[in-house]
């Protein structure tokens, strides 16, 4: 009869090893668990089993290269989701970022820089995600981004007011303004009643102070130039309603495979 095997005898495994991927090339580097072939228990054992890959072990340019063939909002609804290392490519204080973006953009029928004030994943859902930035309200036909306001507007949330009102003698420059269809000036009417709140809840020594620095923030997301010149790209790129409902197809496929 065979003897049956001592289960103190039995080899103990021990603790995952931890190697730090350094590269002299550049590459993505970040500690990670050596592991058997066991599926991963938790989030950070997912986080880490998807840089245990081929992209892992690529230099970094090599990978700036690749995620410069995806469109922006892939980038934004896929490559940002996958990981902090990814994540961080694409972060504005990474030096690739910008090429990155740069290449990403040129893809999409050459697609403007970002907005004064705008990063780019901010400027990539206004103009690709159809959702109203007032009521939240998404996927309607007449929701198209206002590139003065940096807004998409759904057309109950588009109330708008003369410049040449009373009221706006005296909050003059602290809201942005948008051009009309006849081309005078507007601005939201939402937008002043904010603002008006916010200042009559201030003491009045402090008032002065708010209003600089309000109008300081228009001033540093404005540029009517970049503006009117984004309203004609955006104008002509997506004035073919099946471009326009293919984009929405893939933005809408892609949200659900991120949730």
């Amino acid at each position: 009869m065979a003897k049956r095997p001592n289960v103190s005898e039995a080899p103990r495994k021990g603790p995952a090893k931890r190697l730090k991927k350094v590269d002299s090339a550049g590459s993505l580097s970040r500690k990670v668990k050596v592991q058997s072939s066991e599926k991963p228990d938790t989030a950070e054992d997912s986080d880490t089993a998807l840089l245990v890959s081929p992209l892992a072990g690529l230099p970094v340019e090599i990978l700036i290269e690749i995620l410069g063939w995806l469109l922006p909002f892939e980038l934004v609804k896929s490559v940002l989701h996958l990981s902090k290392p990814f994540r961080a490519l694409l972060m504005p204080d990474n030096p690739h970022a910008q090429h990155i973006w740069a290449a990403s953009r040129a893809l999409a029928g050459g697609m403007p820089s970002p907005g004064p004030g705008l990063s780019e994943v901010e400027w990539t859902n206004l103009i690709f995600v159809k959702q109203c930035s007032t009521c939240k309200i998404s996927n309607k036909s007449d929701m198209k981004p206002d590139f003065y306001l940096q807004k998409r507007l759904c057309k109950k949330c588009k109330k708008f007011k003369s410049i040449r009102s009373r009221e706006w003698n005296t909050f003059s420059g602290t809201i942005l303004v948008t051009q009309s269809k006849k081309s005078k000036w507007q601005y939201l009417r939402s937008d002043m009643i904010q603002v008006q709140k916010e200042h009559d809840d201030l003491p009045t020594s402090e008032r002065a102070k708010y209003l600089e620095t309000k109008r300081q923030w228009v001033k540093s997301h404005t540029d009517e130039k970049h503006s009117s010149m984004c309203t004609s790209w955006y104008e002509e790129r997506f004035r073919d309603p099946v471009i326009d409902g293919l984009v929405a197809c893939v933005l809408n496929r892609m949200t659900k495979g991120t949730k």
